[in-house]
C-alpha cells in the first residue's frame, strides 16, 4: 500500500484541532465566579465534615459511625448549596451587565 502526503503539521485536520486546543480562551466572569464559589464550598464542606467527624466521634466514641455520618453530611450539603451558587453568580452577572450599560 502506498500513500501520498498532501499536508503536514497544523495544515492537517488533526493539526488544526490540536492548535485549537492549544488556544486557551480567557474565562468569563461567570466561570471565574463559579470557580471561586466552588472552591469556597469545597473548603466549607471539608471543614464541616471534619468538625462533624470530630464532635460525633468524641461524643459517641464510635469513630466508624462518625466517619459514615460525616460523609452523609458532606453529601447532603452539596445539593442544598447549588441554588445559592447559581443565584449569586446570576446576581453578579447582572451587576456587571448593568455597570457596562451605564458606562457605555
Amino acid at each position: 500500500a502506498t500513500g501520498v502526503v498532501i499536508e503536514k503539521g497544523f495544515s492537517t485536520y488533526l493539526g488544526r484541532m490540536g492548535k485549537e486546543i492549544d488556544n486557551k480562551r480567557e474565562l468569563t466572569n461567570f466561570e471565574k465566579g463559579m470557580n471561586n464559589i466552588t472552591k469556597m464550598l469545597i473548603k466549607y464542606m471539608i471543614i464541616v465534615s471534619f468538625s462533624v467527624f470530630a464532635i460525633y466521634g468524641l461524643i459517641r466514641q464510635n469513630f466508624l459511625e462518625a466517619i459514615l455520618f460525616a460523609l452523609s453530611v458532606a453529601v447532603g450539603i452539596t445539593p442544598s448549596m447549588l441554588p445559592m451558587i447559581v443565584n449569586v453568580n446570576l446576581t453578579r452577572g447582572t451587576k456587571v451587565l448593568d455597570k457596562k450599560e451605564n458606562t457605555g
